[in-house]
């Protein structure tokens, strides 16, 4: 079965098909889509999981956070024995893991029924929309011009970085594309067991980013049949890559689209 790849655009943006050599793409990032305006595509949890870490012991760090923010609750001191270990399964649930990690996405519809045109443009309130002919071009073609804009403008600054890295660091763009997955649950969490609450944060367990969690969201936004390319910094491409967050909010990228794009609805390549 043929599946198309459709974008809506406000119908203020002229379509990239008028003069695709000379098109603009808008690409958020994830905490545009946390905090933008619109109920129906804010996202407060995007790109964030939840930790259920299950603690050997408490530290000076756990106590730190439980006295900061009392939602932690908190633990007696009869549950921990003359050695300093809970004498009970003592789990620290924190709800934004990863929160501080921002990196882009585009986001599109993907559907097998050209009807769903006419919902979609409903609920997203725009007449506007084109189709993504050539996937792979497409891909590419953003992932350059993203390039091309952080060598433009200067990525490290006395103020705010546009991408965290260190310097004298190598910066490249990787991407990934996929289908977007709804789920139940309200947010994702992964179960780890660790020492302390120190002895976590210090690993590189606490920085390991899931790239499936990219591509999850809750079942409320299933009507978006959502696709997504999402596009992040990083020090090398390929085994053991460092990866980089960005500042940036949402930018308007020049690209040419010529052969990616289609005004007729074409499946995707």
């Amino acid at each position: 079965m043929s599946k198309y790849l459709v974008k809506f655009i406000p119908d203020n943006v002229e379509p990239p098909y008028c003069d695709p050599a000379n098109s603009t793409i808008k690409i958020g990032t994830f905490n545009h889509y946390r905090n933008i305006e619109c109920d129906i595509r804010r996202d407060g949890a995007e790109g964030q999981r939840g930790l259920d870490l299950i603690l050997k012991r408490p530290c000076e760090k756990l106590d730190e956070l439980l006295e900061k923010d009392e939602a932690y609750g908190g633990y007696s001191a009869d549950i921990v024995d003359e050695n300093g270990f809970f004498t009970c399964e003592y789990h620290l649930q924190v709800h934004e893991h990863l929160y501080e990690f921002n990196t882009w996405i585009f986001c599109c519809s993907i559907i097998d029924d050209l009807s769903e045109i006419e919902f979609l443009k409903k609920r997203f309130n725009s007449s506007h929309y084109y189709f993504i002919s050539d996937l792979d071009s497409f891909f590419f073609k953003i992932q350059k011009a993203l390039s091309e804009d952080l060598k433009r403008q200067p990525l490290l600054s006395t103020d705010v970085p546009r991408v965290v890295y260190p310097a004298g660091g190598n910066v490249f763009i990787h991407g990934f594309k996929d289908i977007v997955k709804y789920t139940d649950e309200s947010t994702n969490y992964i179960r780890t067991e660790c020492e302390t609450l120190s002895e976590y944060i210090n690993s590189k367990r606490s920085r390991t980013l899931d790239r499936a969690l990219w591509f999850k969201k809750q079942k409320r936004f299933k009507e978006d049949s959502e696709f997504r390319i999402i596009f992040y910094a990083c020090n090398k491409l390929g085994e053991g890559a460092e990866t980089y967050t960005t500042n940036d909010d949402c930018l308007i990228l020049p690209v040419d689209l010529t052969g990616s794009i289609s005004k007729k609805a074409l499946p995707i390549e």
